[in-house]
């Protein structure tokens, strides 16, 4: 049925289509309102109904033109196409990538769309072009998108690729039209849509948004130092990475310190509440606890295994139960139980809305220069969100399956424990269970995060404000395909602690 829809789509999506439709039956009511004598005045009806239908039949030839001197982006991947096909060289980078989510046969299907699109968008957009060349690929959480460095030849400035849905293609643009350019000096250019023919992925239409990367010219020895943030966090100490941290802050400032006065276009329809907010809590609540209970039954945890919405507290042999939190989901935050400070105290920015490492480009040299990436999340909401996004993404995904056995559910439990207090002064030390360099340069950038987050969280010590975007950012790592299962398990104990939190009074 899908392959019958794909075929006739193109068609069926033309106004004239419609009109000629239209105009068929309003000529046929015509005829049968004539032989009918149907009217008080006959043939009046009939002839305005007829006439009708005429006038409906040439305004879709209009439109149709319309559309076509528009130069539209066809969907159908029939169409002949003359134009020169450049050289593409590097597509092995998308296998590459690929295959580091593990995939099914199911998931070849991406991999053969993202191929299509690129040789349309070469073929479409860059026909007077010799070679379109794929220098590297940047890490990201979805199979489905991905990004990519590319030169194109001969010199042109180099551009970063990024599939993602239509929708999402659209918005970014806007975004970054409304939301960004004014904004933000650090990014690698205008976000534009090349031509090309979207490709499907699952129900929704597919592309490849575009950025004209201004950076180090087209040199590939100087491209190739461009990485993305969780690259450069894992090759890099202590001291680069707090360093980093800090340009990272400073290039998000005019949104961050920014209190009112937000573009319309911004604030999509205006503030919401946190339950809104954070919805995805909700919305995805089923699919995070039968990743929790999969992972359960891969680690052989029965509790895990046998978990369900109803237990309030969860006993694995740690001395003290661990919160549900999908029974807080439940029962507190769903109820919207929240005190008093979820509507009170919350301090409102311009903000990222996926501010993930994966979106923070890093060009790596004597005096290195952050880049940010993917905007269609951009809206106006709390700013700790997109610390707290930070956050779980180098906790939940940087810190090596070798560190996380070797601490266990336990040390895990302890170590997020005492990283829950907000301490805007001073640094705590590591705890002595954090004994390799990895582990330990962790603990002292998350106490730099929590003490910038401190800075927006306008209720003193009382960090519940930042708990729940933590939360929102934390669970969600139970469903993400790159995420191992003692990943999985770290973030289910830091969320089973932040519940806790969230529901004592302060």
């Amino acid at each position: 049925m899908r392959i019958v829809w794909q075929k006739v789509r193109p068609i069926v999506s033309k106004p004239l289509f419609f009109s000629g439709f239209t105009a068929t039956v309003l000529l046929v009511l015509g005829v049968w309102f004539w032989l009918a004598d149907i009217s008080y005045e006959h043939p009046g009806p009939a002839l305005a109904v007829g006439l009708l239908g005429v006038a409906v039949f040439f305004i879709g030839l209009a439109l149709n033109d319309l559309q076509s001197d528009k130069g539209p982006i066809p969907l159908s991947r029939d169409d002949s196409v003359s134009s020169h096909l450049p050289r593409v060289v590097g597509l092995a980078h998308l296998v590459d990538r690929w295959q580091l989510f593990n995939p099914s046969e199911e998931d070849r299907k991406i991999l053969d769309e993202q191929v299509q699109l690129i040789l349309s968008t070469a073929q479409r957009h860059y026909n007077t072009y010799d070679e379109i060349r794929l220098l590297k690929y940047f890490r990201g959480a979805k199979l489905k998108g991905g990004a990519f460095l590319l030169t194109i030849s001969p010199n042109i400035t180099p551009l970063v690729w990024k599939f993602d849905s239509l929708t999402n293609i659209n918005r970014e643009i806007r975004n970054y039209q409304h939301c960004v350019r004014e904004f933000l000096g650090n990014t690698p250019g205008e976000a534009w849509e090349p031509r090309q023919r979207y490709g499907t992925m699952g129900t929704e239409d597919w592309g490849v948004i575009a950025y004209n990367f201004v950076g180090r010219g087209t040199d590939p020895v100087a491209l190739k130092q461009l990485q993305t943030f969780s690259d450069y966090y894992l090759s890099h100490g202590e001291p680069q990475i707090a360093g980093i941290i800090q340009q990272i802050f400073s290039v998000l400032e005019p949104w961050w310190l920014m209190r009112r006065g937000w573009p319309e276009d911004c604030r999509r329809g205006g503030l919401r509440s946190l339950y809104d907010e954070y919805n995805r809590l909700s919305r995805y609540r089923s699919v995070m606890k039968q990743e929790l209970q999969a992972v359960g039954r891969q680690q052989q945890v029965a509790t895990l295994e046998n978990l369900d919405f109803s237990t309030t507290y969860l006993d694995l042999d740690l001395g003290k139960p661990l919160r549900n939190p999908f029974n807080w989901l439940l029962e507190v935050f769903e109820a919207k139980k929240l005190d008093v400070w979820s509507v009170q105290h919350r301090q409102d920015s311009i903000v990222h809305g996926d501010f993930h490492a994966g979106n923070i480009l890093i060009e790596d040299g004597d005096a290195p220069k952050i880049r940010l990436i993917d905007f269609p999340h951009v809206h106006v909401g709390p700013t700790v969100q997109d610390i707290a996004r930070l956050e779980a993404d180098l906790k939940f995904g940087l810190l090596a399956d070798e560190s996380l056995q070797r601490l266990g559910l336990e040390g895990l439990r302890a170590s997020e424990t005492a990283l829950l207090p907000l301490n805007p002064v001073d640094s705590e030390p590591p705890p002595a269970i954090l004994t390799t360099e990895q582990e330990r340069k962790t603990w002292c950038i998350v106490q730099l995060l929590r003490r910038e987050a401190q800075r927006y969280n306008i209720i003193g010590s009382d960090a519940r404000p930042y708990y729940l975007a933590l939360l929102h950012a934390t669970l969600p790592i139970l469903y993400y395909r790159d995420r191992s299962p003692w990943q999985k398990l770290y973030a289910f104990v830091s969320a089973s602690l932040l519940c806790e939190q969230l529901e004592a009074r302060m």
